[in-house]
């Protein structure tokens, strides 16, 4: 194999993976790849691998060849001498080498009906599911503050008795509307990003060697990242009544608790619905690159029911409000929903995979 006569060249060359990957400008995951035999370089990595180690590309593509220098040499003052194995003039190694390439995905596009997926393309798509995220989860941010002018306003004009206005409370509700409807801008906008990659949901694919690494890093940012969102968003749910707890201790008046206290409780949770929201979208974007789950190359669905999710909840919480008037207390549906959002991921997998 391939792999094992780069680590055998390494290996007598007193290189480690790393000093190897730096030759090679590559990454040591990628060279233990090659040597696990779970990726194989691309063509002009194999050409470097043959200047740095002083053999043929034939010795590395074939099996039933053996360079005639029991040890290279990657020192340049040293040269070592070498017997080359010759094709005939009108044969190219890299030939084999492409073909083979050619063949393996050709059998398994045919056998599993995948699709190929190139760097390019992925990057496209990560790119797409990040300004996703952040135009979803502002939106949803938008929806869950949006009572705030109206319960600032509202109780302004109850304080302000006959001194206030009429207008305010009005006021109020036309900001609300305001940041609702700015709110679904961005959930409409959001819904474009992905729309070029959407065959990747219900398609499997294979990524290009090129890729692979790329995604594999991604992921593991995005994994990071996602249990940091997730950490400081229930910590700003668990924070939330601290506002108003303050605010009736300094001010000593109920009133402006509704016009200090409430509105600060609101943002946070917002904040850290946000959050949650952001951890979600990382979540399924890992999910849909390495295929797992409800997205694995053999399970893939064509509706993901998790899409609508978020937009019943966000339903759900305008007619409660609504109906009840209790929007001192509605608020209590976001911070359910985002709890409920691992548990809901996990029942439609495992209806999924039923």
């Amino acid at each position: 194999m391939i792999g094992d006569k780069i680590a055998e060249l390494r290996k007598q060359n007193g290189m480690s993976q790393e000093e190897l990957a730096d030759r090679m400008g590559i990454s040591r995951q990628s060279v233990s790849k090659w040597e696990s035999g779970q990726s194989q370089p691309e063509i002009e990595k194999l050409l470097q691998l043959s200047e740095l180690f002083h053999v043929s590309t034939d010795y590395l593509l074939k099996e039933d060849t053996m360079p005639t220098v029991a040890k290279a040499t990657v020192q340049e003052e040293e040269p070592v001498k070498e017997t080359v194995y010759e094709e005939p003039e009108d044969h190219d190694p890299m030939d084999d080498w492409k073909e083979t390439i050619k063949k393996t995905f050709t059998a398994r596009q045919q056998e599993e009906g995948v699709y190929i997926l190139r760097k390019d393309e992925a990057e496209n798509y990560m790119q797409a599911r990040e300004d996703k995220a952040k135009d979803v989860s502002l939106g949803v941010m938008e929806c869950v503050a949006s009572p705030v002018p109206v319960i600032i306003l509202g109780t302004l004009a109850d304080i302000m008795g006959q001194n206030g206005s009429d207008a305010m409370p009005v006021l109020g509700v036309a900001v609300m509307f305001a940041l609702i409807a700015h709110a679904v801008s961005r959930f409409i906008k959001a819904g474009s990003y992905t729309k070029p990659y959407d065959f990747l949901e219900k398609t499997p694919f294979i990524p290009e060697y090129a890729a692979e690494d790329r995604i594999i890093e991604e992921c593991e940012r995005m994994a990071v990242e996602k249990t940091s969102y997730v950490r400081t968003g229930v910590m700003e749910f668990i924070m939330s009544i601290i506002p108003i707890l303050v605010t009736a201790a300094i001010v000593k008046n109920d009133e402006w608790v509704g016009v200090i206290g409430v509105p600060l409780m609101f943002l946070l949770v917002a904040d850290g619905v946000r959050r949650c929201v952001m951890a979600g979208h990382y979540s399924g974007t890992i999910k849909r690159l390495l295929q797992k789950e409800e997205f694995h190359i053999e399970t893939k669905r064509n509706v993901d029911l998790k899409e609508l999710y978020w937009t019943l909840v966000t339903a759900a919480y305008f007619l409660y409000s609504a109906l009840t008037k209790s929007w001192g207390i509605s608020w209590i549906i976001w911070v359910i929903a985002g709890i409920a959002f691992p548990f809901v991921e996990k029942i439609t997998n495992n209806h999924t995979d039923s």
